[in-house]
């Protein structure tokens, strides 16, 4: 089965293949183990024309992409914020991040968000963490970052469920196509260990990136989310109650 998004990248409200208006009231929604194709086609904006297909197309690229990955989370790839201990600088690759209510578990390897002043930011992988009394150290390397302390550093959870974008697109027309299956380790301990029938995630989240010219290094370049609900699997008990 194929969902069809149509994402406004003016306004950041999305619609279906039918021109309806999607919000967190009539989320788009499937299945736990389900797969399915989703096909993201960016606007810039919406016209009074009943074919949807016509309005006109994002493609308004200043820099080309190349890559591009939806993931589904509870919180649009989940983060748990926090903040610098210790001033530190490229030279060292410990990262010490205070936090005010400690996550249960983090990931042995992930990725850290820091900010910078103008609240632009930068993705950056971790590899080994360790827990202090108030937060973690981590492992990343920062090149020629400077961090001074207090800058807000979120500690990034790995997406429910995540696709990499397929051969099929036509990027150069603002057009994606993933397949998802809705399986995998975090999704997994919550639908199937626990008594709920579905999932409220807060987003569906497309993320295209492209290589900068100037720095040669991978940029992302558009962010987009969507509301999203996964529905549980019935159980063979389930359907004799």
């Amino acid at each position: 089965m194929k969902t069809v998004i149509y994402y406004n990248v003016t306004t950041g409200e999305s619609f279906d293949q039918d021109g309806s208006l999607r919000s967190s009231n009539n989320p788009f929604s499937a299945s736990y183990g389900e797969r399915r194709t989703f096909e993201w086609h960016l606007i810039t904006s919406t016209t009074s024309d009943p074919d949807i297909s016509q309005w006109p197309k994002w493609k308004d690229w200043d820099i080309t992409p190349h890559s591009a990955v939806i993931a589904a989370d509870d919180n649009y790839l989940a983060a748990h914020p926090g903040h610098l201990k210790n001033s530190v600088s490229g030279s060292t690759n410990a990262i010490s991040v205070t936090v005010k209510s400690s996550p249960e578990m983090i990931a042995p390897a992930g990725n850290l968000r820091i900010f910078n002043p103008d609240q632009s930011f930068l993705i950056i992988p971790y590899t080994a963490v360790n827990t202090i009394s108030d937060g973690f150290v981590f492992s990343a390397e920062l090149a020629d970052t400077e961090l001074t302390a207090g800058t807000r550093i979120d500690i990034m959870e790995q997406p429910l469920v995540s696709a990499v974008m397929n051969a099929n697109s036509s990027i150069e027309q603002g057009i994606f196509s993933f397949d998802l299956t809705l399986s995998g380790a975090r999704l997994t301990e919550k639908m199937e260990y626990s008594d709920i029938e579905l999932l409220t995630a807060k987003g569906l989240e497309l993320c295209v990136s492209g290589i900068d010219p100037d720095t040669s290094e991978q940029t992302v370049i558009l962010r987009c989310q969507v509301p999203f609900v996964i529905k549980n699997v019935l159980t063979p008990l389930d359907l004799f109650k």
